[in-house]
């Protein structure tokens, strides 16, 4: 869980001496996007908190718990945003202070995950089992133990399983490849496209992704348990209300002319992160607990590689839709994915059963 919060501190430093430094070249960032690439970035760092929550939590409160993990991310998220309005619109020069705050962020929760958080069982029989290295060779072994891990990860992901899990422990991976693919469109776009085509300025972005991020937190918080509690509703019927209201939000984003109006989708997109939720829970659910771990490193591997492919997929399809005169298309066709998502989770019968936390 520490190797991601390296790289997201070398990206930080690196955006530190960018913005105190003017003179340098942007070009010095792709630096710090590099370690940060290589450490595994955010989805690496999802995947290890996610196996670390199931590992703790019984199968009953495991969406749960994950809920409760993204929504507290969400609501830290708002904060990152609003400081950013208040930077940009009562000074020009503070956005150095803004990422060395960002370290020193990073560098707490680094602190807090290697000396307070507690390893988990498994986690804890795993590292007692290492044998002792010599120095000499060290890096080779731990390079081929790395390799060995994630083929094992593999075979873990393709053995056969009985009643037809290991078909849906495929599509739900699937499912999480295309939702990536469509994150990158959104992250990488989505201020372009508010900037450009509905006049948002940087602090206008900024307070919407504060309005988005908190009513994603508050859902994820509060509405889901309450909806588990009251409804008893099941993992599929929650995926289903996230993705569809992905696909609302998405279609109000394309089809929107209004600033005014681009506040309401956070609110269309209130259930959206349910997908993320739902989709580790059942994933987890469908194998054995020994095993979890091992399938979340192959979903973090394949969603860095959907990353990357719906960066270079939307980034290079953008400026056509651009000439074409129709830049919204993009969200359309983020739409359309999550649509094909949501009927992935619906039709496989192993992910309708329904767990009610207690």
């Amino acid at each position: 869980m520490t190797a991601p919060f390296m790289g997201f501190l070398a990206q930080h430093l690196v955006c530190v001496v960018v913005a105190a430094l003017p003179s340098l070249p942007l070009a010095v960032m792709y630096v710090g996007a590099t370690l940060n690439g290589i450490s595994g970035g955010y989805p690496l760092f999802k995947s290890a908190v996610s196996s670390y929550v199931v590992r703790t939590a019984s199968p009953e409160e495991r969406t749960f718990r994950l809920s409760m993990v993204e929504g507290t991310v969400f609501l830290g998220g708002a904060v990152g945003p609003f400081t950013l309005k208040q930077v940009v619109t009562s000074t020009t020069t503070g956005h150095d202070y803004l990422f060395l705050g960002s370290e020193m962020s990073l560098a707490v929760a680094l602190l807090y995950i290697v000396f307070i958080l507690p390893d988990s069982h498994s986690t804890s029989q795993e590292n007692a089992e290492l044998p002792p290295e010599h120095s000499g060779t060290a890096l080779c072994t731990q390079v081929k133990t790395v390799l060995q891990n994630f083929s094992g990860s593999v075979s873990t992901v393709l053995r056969h399983r009985p009643a037809g899990k290991r078909t849906s422990v495929l599509l739900l991976i699937l499912a999480d490849f295309f939702i990536a693919i469509v994150y990158s469109a959104e992250f990488d776009l989505l201020y372009m496209y508010m900037h450009n085509y509905l006049g948002f300025t940087l602090g206008q972005y900024s307070l919407y992704l504060v309005i988005k991020n908190l009513v994603n937190g508050i859902s994820l918080l509060g509405v889901l348990p309450l909806l588990r509690l009251v409804f008893d509703i099941s993992d599929a019927s929650l995926g289903i209300l996230g993705g569809t209201s992905r696909v609302v939000a998405f279609t109000m984003l394309a089809l929107n002319t209004s600033h005014t109006l681009t506040y309401i989708v956070p609110f269309l997109d209130v259930f959206g992160q349910y997908l993320f939720v739902v989709l580790r829970s059942s994933l987890c659910g469908l194998v054995k607990r020994e095993e979890q771990g091992r399938v979340l490193t192959v979903l973090s591997s394949l969603a860095q590689m959907s990353m990357l492919v719906g960066s270079l997929l939307f980034d290079n399809v953008y400026p056509a839709l651009v000439l074409l005169a129709h830049p919204g298309i993009h969200f359309p066709r983020g739409r359309h994915h999550h649509g094909h998502r949501n009927y992935d989770i619906h039709m496989h019968p192993l992910l309708s059963g329904k767990r009610r936390y207690l």
